[in-house]
């Protein structure tokens, strides 16, 4: 789960920050990382209805572990954290441990078995597999136990095991010293991202500034502006090819919904899909403004490249 403590947050580096600064995690980037830690607009940041979820059914999911295993569990959250006993910046924050101290448990929720492997391996998203292998460093400890929950496709209770990795353990703790050092301690900045939210300082952005071209970045500009209008064009072309494919496979079928091969292997669907019409906003603007008014989601404010 993603819950370091609040007051920790700032000044160490827990479990769920491993992946971000390494470049491997699907939710945050190395900048968004460096912000979270400085940047106090970023760092109270509020969690997502999914994190708000999974807090909730944590204790369900370490109950299901402990009726299953035989394993009694200490959860009470201020025994759960702990720093490195040479790196005080380098934090966790566990979801239980047994009572004899051996086994972490950390528990993950899921809308669906994506990424996941087969049950009783170590065959984890690697974001978590970043996360849980910090914490065994951190504890000492030989095995840590992944109970993942899912409430989607595959819906149910899985079990996973991660085994102690020293070199892997090493390594990881290792790029996290340099990053802390170089980025929190030092005076270098993590490089962002063009499309992501979170990928600048509100307060440092400057409305409407102008850098000019000069020689020292010409042949960088250039050079990254040709590759994007290549790729750009070579989408464009396979997205057509696509299409005039589909639209041949399309006109086969015709009033059929399934093509099967001489087996009975479905091939093709070419299904009717009935959806629900979205809402009018500008109408219901104009007609209830004060309903509209009420429903409407706060604004984002992110920054957008385009090349011109």
């Amino acid at each position: 789960m993603v819950k370091q403590m609040n007051n920790n947050r700032t000044k160490s580096l827990g479990g769920s920050d491993i992946a971000p600064l390494l470049n491997k995690s699907p939710w945050m980037s190395p900048y968004q990382l460096y912000l979270s830690k400085t940047n106090s607009i970023y760092a109270n940041q509020s969690t997502n209805l999914a994190m708000e979820i999974g807090n909730e059914l944590e204790s369900f999911v370490l109950k299901k572990y402990q009726e299953k295993t035989g394993n009694k569990l200490i959860t009470d959250k201020e025994k759960l954290f702990k720093v490195h006993k040479d790196y005080p910046f380098l934090s966790s924050n566990l979801d239980a441990i047994t009572v004899d101290g051996k086994t972490i448990v950390e528990v993950k929720t899921s809308s669906s078995l994506d990424g996941w492997g087969e049950e009783y391996t170590n065959e984890i998203p690697e974001a978590y597999k970043l996360q849980i292998a910090h914490y065994a460093n951190i504890w000492d400890v030989d095995k840590v136990d992944i109970v993942l929950l899912t409430l989607g496709k595959g819906k149910g209770i899985y079990y996973y095991t991660y085994l102690r990795n020293k070199l892997y353990e090493a390594s990881i703790q290792k790029l996290a010293v340099i990053w802390w050092n170089k980025y929190i301690l030092g005076n270098e900045t993590p490089d962002c991202t063009a499309s992501d939210i979170s990928s600048y300082e509100k307060d440092k952005v400057e409305k409407d500034s102008v850098m000019q071209m000069n020689a020292h970045i010409n042949l960088e500009v250039t050079t990254r502006i040709g590759a994007i209008k290549s790729a750009s064009a070579t989408i464009k072309h396979l997205e057509e090819k696509i299409a005039d494919n589909k639209k041949v496979l399309a006109n086969i079928l015709k009033s059929k919904e399934v093509l099967q091969d001489s087996n009975g292997k479905v091939i093709i669907t070419y299904k009717l899909i009935n959806k629900e019409g979205g809402v009018d906003s500008k109408k219901l603007k104009e007609d209830y403004p004060e309903i509209y008014n009420k429903y409407l989601k706060e604004n984002v404010c992110y920054r957008q490249l385009t090349i011109k």
